[in-house]
Order: C-alpha cells, then structure tokens, then sequence
C-alpha cells in the first residue's frame, strides 16, 4: 500500500504523521513528494520493479547490438 511505503521511506518521528522535518531528514523527502505530486514519479514509483526488470533484461542485448536502453528507462532505474 502507498501510504506504508511513504511512512517507510519517510521514518517520522511520530508514526502518526509525516512532518516538514522528517521529509528533510529522511534522504527521500524529494522523492516523497514527487510521488503525492507529480502522476509521472507516481507511475515510476510505483512500477519500479517493472523498469528495473525491463532495464536488466534489455541491457544484455543492447550491449551486444551496439545499442544503449532509452535514457528514459536509464534515467527512472538510476532514479529507483
């Protein structure tokens, strides 16, 4: 569920709320707002495991074709 994982990343003080202070201390505040935010990083977040597998699987065969993943696909696996 997205509320747990947005708790998860966040580790408020009180496991009750998420405040200003634990947003810019968790490391992952940006990356938490993004996600309440913006539809893409929502999307990205939410299909991480589905980009990081496509990325892998498409690696191997880009490599030996001469060939790099799209930067957007590149872009969301760094970012994940």
């Amino acid at each position: 569920m997205l509320v747990s994982q947005v708790f998860d990343l966040a580790a408020p003080a009180d496991p009750r709320i998420i405040t200003l202070a634990d947003l810019q201390g968790c490391g992952a505040g940006g990356d938490i707002v993004g996600i309440l935010a913006d539809v893409t990083a929502f999307w990205e977040h939410d299909s991480k495991e589905a980009l990081l597998a496509v990325a892998g699987d498409a690696a191997p065969n880009a490599a030996e074709a001469g060939e790099g993943c799209s930067d957007h696909i590149e872009c969301g696996a760094e970012e994940l």
